[in-house]
């Protein structure tokens, strides 16, 4: 796991999926960073409620988030592992 910070680029609304046999609420975000590169975010279960469309442009950092190389790279943080700050 790793610990990010970034710029808000854009944010998904709100969506439920089924995960494991059971109903989660996910949502994507993609962050930036000072030199443009840029990585997509899934939020998963209650820290999708932490971030909204108006936070659009300002800083986050998020703690223990877990990187995925499935179809490049991707990071993923859920309420039951990761910590989520905005500025």
């Amino acid at each position: 796991m790793i610990d990010i910070c970034g710029i808000i680029a854009e944010v998904s609304e709100a969506v439920t999926t089924k995960r494991n046999g059971s109903q989660k609420v996910r949502r994507i975000v993609t962050l930036v960073d000072d030199t443009g590169y840029s990585i997509r975010l899934t939020l998963w279960a209650r820290i999708v409620d932490r971030l909204k469309s108006a936070d659009l442009h300002k800083v986050v950092a998020i703690k223990n988030v877990r990187v995925s190389d499935y179809l490049g790279k991707s990071l993923h943080a859920s309420d039951d592992h990761a910590s989520l700050f905005i500025q």
